[in-house]
């Protein structure tokens, strides 16, 4: 089965497999009216345009959903669409045809595809407005340690996100932008600490075709050049101030 779903930053197209349509988009008026399964008439006025049984989920009938499934691939569309949507109800939004809707009332099953659905949408975009976040801060983090601080704190939420969806890639670059911002705020010896720790576990499981974004190795050697320039500065303001 296939929905269409509106977050906070994107309407993407996610194929659910709990329910299949039997009948085709734009066929003839009775089918958009039939249950998928019991065969019984529907009455179409009691669910187009409104949210049934289920919170954020909205059904609409054949020929809509198929013009809402068309008009998703539009970018100016899906901006619109996004915009509405924050003014209208809470997303993520959720729209399938009208005959899944009925089906998906009464499947128990639904109430876990939902929410597991919707959780992994709010997290995955939690995750990337904490990136922007966490990369602003980090970058103001060599002239303020307040900066460096909250850069810091960003990266905790992180790894609680990337222990979330059991991510170990996002959990070690959660560390490694941790140990960043320690050694922007000068505690120099315990980012060595976690740049040695992430570098030893990862470095037997790199492979040479990996993308560089997966390469927790080369960032953890990236930090670690940074790390030594920051004791070699260190070393030359102590013997500067001691003569």
């Amino acid at each position: 089965m296939i929905a269409v779903v509106c977050s906070a930053k994107s309407v993407r197209i996610v194929n659910l497999p709990e329910c299949s349509i039997n009948s085709t988009y734009f066929n003839d008026e009775r089918d958009s009216l039939i249950h998928s399964l019991t065969g019984q008439p529907v009455d179409n006025c009691q669910f187009i345009h409104e949210s049934h049984k289920l919170k954020g989920i909205f059904s609409l009938s054949l020929s809509e959903f198929q013009y809402l499934y068309d008009a998703s691939m539009d970018r100016v569309f899906t901006t619109c669409l996004i915009r509405y949507l924050k003014r209208l109800t809470r997303i993520p939004t959720i729209f399938l045809p009208l005959q899944c809707q009925q089906t998906l009332c009464n499947n128990p099953m639904w109430k876990v595809v939902s929410s597991r659905l919707v959780k992994a949408i709010v997290i995955e975009e939690s995750m990337a407005w904490l990136s922007t976040l966490g990369g602003g801060y980090s970058s103001l983090g060599d002239q303020s340690d307040y900066a460096a601080s909250l850069a810091g704190t960003v990266s905790l939420f992180q790894m609680s996100l990337a222990l979330e969806i059991n991510s170990p890639i996002l959990l070690a670059k959660s560390q490694l932008w941790f140990a960043q911002s320690l050694m922007q705020m000068g505690f120099l010896k315990n980012s060595a600490m976690i740049l040695r720790r992430m570098y030893v576990i990862w470095k037997p499981l790199m492979r040479p075709d990996l993308p560089s974004d997966m390469r927790i190795d080369h960032m953890a050697l990236g930090l670690w050049a940074r790390l030594r320039h920051l004791w070699k500065k260190k070393r030359t303001q102590k013997i500067f101030q001691q003569n």
